[in-house]
């Protein structure tokens, strides 16, 4: 293997990359990746200018609901949309609300899914409460926040009722 670049090391299986803030201290960024050709070339954009700053962490999915529900609030969504988006984030709040949301997996969908069906919410109900993780998810991918859908958000199946009879012929 070749000789790593200067200025770019490993430290528990991700690289990152040695730079000097504006302050004059020297910082350490994580590049994000556990793959060396994919750390070299994200610090080569860092230090071409194309890049302004390698981002840190992603925030947590509670903070930026929030900041997804201010930006309804902007747009001049109605105030009862607003109030049913922050119910529907409340309930999703137990399980993922903690969560960075670039870290939230199928499986936490799963969950979400099973227990709220097991407390005996509509299979509409739930699917509901998703359509918003979901814009919140594009939302952050959309602000660059996270690069990409950190999960599939997989709809459970509605079961649609029998067409009423009409009296009319």
């Amino acid at each position: 293997m070749a000789r790593r670049k200067k200025g770019i090391f490993l430290h528990r299986d991700v690289y990152y990359m040695k730079i000097k803030a504006p302050d004059g201290q020297w910082r350490m960024r994580s590049l994000g990746t556990k793959d060396y050709m994919e750390a070299s070339r994200r610090f080569d954009e860092y230090k071409a200018g194309q890049i302004v700053a390698i981002p840190n962490r992603a925030p947590r999915f509670r903070d930026f609901a929030e900041k997804y529900v201010e930006g309804l609030i902007a747009r001049g969504r109605r105030p009862r949309t607003i109030e049913s988006v922050r119910d529907d984030l409340r309930k999703l709040d137990p399980f993922i609300g903690i969560k960075r949301i670039d870290t939230i997996t199928a499986q936490d969908v799963e969950d979400y899914q099973s227990m709220r069906r097991k407390r005996g919410m509509a299979p509409a109900t739930v699917n509901g409460e998703l359509r918003i993780l979901r814009a919140v998810l594009r939302r952050a991918v959309e602000h660059k926040v996270i690069r990409e859908m950190p999960c599939k958000i997989i709809f459970l199946r509605v079961e649609r009722k029998a067409e009423r009879p009409t009296f009319t012929k």
